[in-house]
């Protein structure tokens, strides 16, 4: 590891604050969760990273957007429809937390099968408007989604 790399690399390891410090890890881990307030977190997932570009270009369609809205008010959102593809199993198993139950503690614990995700799974594109569901379209299989199938799928949309 070189010299200085410890300044800016945060995922360094407690051992690793040893080594560099020249202190045993007990020590280099109170230093960092008491003496600095640190704790070691995970990442947080997000959908994507959003570029300084895309960040810009996002707030001028919400301006633009806000002064839509104030110029004609509910009628302006009556025309908005928005959309989404999501996949759905034909199977698909309780979570964790679905499947809890309460139980006093001379109970034994609960039992439950181990069950996997269903193999087979089908696309969906959803349309939908402020009061509701348009349209749900199932994606043929093998099709690919951009934005040409989008097109051909919306014309639909404009008959509901």
């Amino acid at each position: 590891m070189p010299k200085n790399a410890h300044q800016c690399d945060r995922r360094i390891t407690v051992k690793e604050v040893a080594e560099i410090c020249d202190v045993g890890t007990a020590t280099a881990l109170k230093m960092l969760t008491k003496t600095l307030a640190m704790s070691r977190v995970s990442t947080r997932w997000v959908p994507r990273l959003v570029t300084a570009d895309q960040e810009e270009n996002r707030v001028k369609a919400s301006r633009q957007f806000l002064r839509s809205y104030q110029r004609e008010g509910e009628a302006f959102l009556d025309r908005i429809i928005t959309t989404d593809e999501s996949w759905f199993y034909y199977y698909d198993q309780e979570t964790k937390s679905q499947s809890s139950v309460w139980k006093h503690t001379s109970s034994p614990p609960p039992k439950k099968a181990r069950v996997t995700k269903s193999v087979t799974k089908h696309m969906f594109i959803l349309f939908m408007d402020r009061k509701g569901m348009l349209l749900t379209q199932a994606v043929p299989n093998g099709e690919t989604v951009n934005a040409d199938y989008y097109c051909r799928v919306s014309y639909y949309v404009n008959f509901i």
